[in-house]
């Protein structure tokens, strides 16, 4: 694939809007993919001037840091990626760089998982924290000693240069473990939701990033258990819609010189984003719906006790109207909450039709739809 079909395919499966059946088939489109996926990262913190992903003071360690990520990706020897580690700052957790880890995880061959790795250097040791979705704690590490560098630079490497294919079960996974002072993962005290759809090979990545900039506002190393689970998040801890921000900013990113690519992106993303919108309002009213429904049921144990959960609302005046209004409106907008939205159709269409066809298309939904300069 060339670098537009990369780009297109990147922002596709980051979007959830399709699973990882192209990237994986040829070594080559897989280093390509990250290679354009770090570097629209490090573009997305350099355009970055409202302190949205990192604060500003720390903004100049992030860049750098994700430009040790490229370095590492295009190491050609184990010297290179030892230099990296060796250069690595102290107990600073903007001082860093990640690394895709894909592997097989049984013995067919469509069975690859990728995970997320950020190298740290701590306490003069190496700390590798893993974010992995698909496990039930989502978010583990290691420690490996600095007497082992030579080691720890040559399982890098070999991750980086060789293809899941040609690896044992779960791969390098095995060895960092195996090198590390625990011997097991340790668990971090923090949650993600699962990772539904199969589309690891980038949102796996995605999640890393988020995770290691959380790391910077909160040390996620110092999160005791006893303390409240957490859930690392784009922008500060009160952003609402942060994800979808960030998948905004993450477009802006991916883009290049050529417009009328530009506004295939534009459709893609729009057509993602005009799809969830809609699927979470008939999700909404259908919740609305079943509760006023429950209120309205004689022998639902809720109705018999709405008079004391509800009274300050009901002693309201004009609320009667409301209830009736929410009636007879979750009426109308019936939705089965079984509904999914059809992404592969829709990306069916989007092969099927011409970048002329898609940039009409991106014309009528502007003209429609006012949501594009929302925050």
């Amino acid at each position: 694939m060339n670098d537009y079909e990369l780009r297109y395919e990147i922002l596709a499966i980051t979007l959830g809007m399709k699973k990882n059946d192209k990237i994986f088939a040829v070594t080559a489109d897989l280093k390509k993919s990250y290679l354009i996926l770090f570097s629209a990262y490090q573009k997305m913190i350099e355009q970055d001037t409202n302190a949205f992903f990192v604060d500003k003071e720390q903004k100049e360690k992030i860049i750098a840091s994700l430009k040790n990520t490229l370095d590492f990706y295009e190491a050609t020897n184990r010297e290179s990626i030892k230099q990296l580690l060796e250069k690595l700052e102290n107990n600073h957790p903007t001082s860093f760089f990640m690394l895709p880890l894909d592997y097989l995880i049984n013995d067919s061959l469509d069975a690859i998982h990728t995970s997320g790795i950020i190298v740290y250097k701590r306490d003069e040791a190496y700390t590798l924290m893993m974010v992995d979705k698909n496990r039930f704690d989502p978010v583990n590490y290691i420690t490996i000693a600095k007497d082992d560098l030579d080691s720890l630079s040559h399982y890098l490497f070999h991750s980086n240069k060789v293809h899941p294919f040609d690896k044992d079960l779960y791969g390098e996974l095995n060895e960092f473990v195996f090198l590390s002072k625990e011997k097991k993962l340790s668990p971090l005290n923090i949650k993600m939701n699962k990772q539904f759809i199969g589309n690891c090979v980038f949102s796996e990545i995605e999640a890393t990033l988020k995770t290691a900039l959380f790391n910077c506002k909160i040390n996620l190393f110092e999160h005791h258990p006893s303390q409240t689970t957490i859930s690392p998040k784009w922008g500060s801890i009160f952003s609402f819609h942060s994800t979808l921000e960030m998948r905004r900013r993450f477009l802006t990113a991916l883009k290049t010189n050529n417009t009328e690519f530009n506004k295939t992106l534009d459709y893609l993303f729009e057509t993602y984003y005009l799809n969830r919108k809609n699927y979470a309002k008939k999700i909404k009213w259908k919740r609305d719906e079943k509760f006023i429904n429950r209120l309205s049921n004689k022998n639902d144990p809720l109705s018999k006790l709405k008079y004391f959960m509800l009274r300050p609302f009901f002693q309201i005046e004009g609320q009667s109207k409301w209830i009736h209004y929410k009636i007879e409106n979750a009426k109308k907008f019936r939705a089965d909450p079984k509904t999914k939205i059809d992404f592969t159709s829709i990306q069916q269409k989007l092969e099927k039709s011409t970048p002329t066809d898609q940039i009409e298309n991106l014309t009528f939904l502007h003209s429609r739809y006012s949501f594009t300069n929302e925050r």
